[in-house]
């Protein structure tokens, strides 16, 4: 997908799509993680900073 995101070969409307996707996956993870150890949430915290700021310059506004 990433390479087609590159590519510009996907309409607004999928990337939108596909943002959603991941919002959605970001946060049923975030459920499934708060159980578990401060170690394991602080790693999904972590991973989350690195992915978030590339959605917000590159593609959604």
């Amino acid at each position: 997908f990433i390479a087609m995101l590159l590519k510009n070969k996907l309409s607004p409307q999928a990337i939108r799509n596909f943002h959603h996707k991941i919002r959605i996956f970001i946060i049923k993870d975030e459920l499934l993680q708060f159980s578990k150890t401060n170690q394991v949430i602080s790693q999904n915290v972590d991973r989350l900073r690195l992915v978030l700021p590339f959605f917000r310059k590159g593609f959604f506004y």
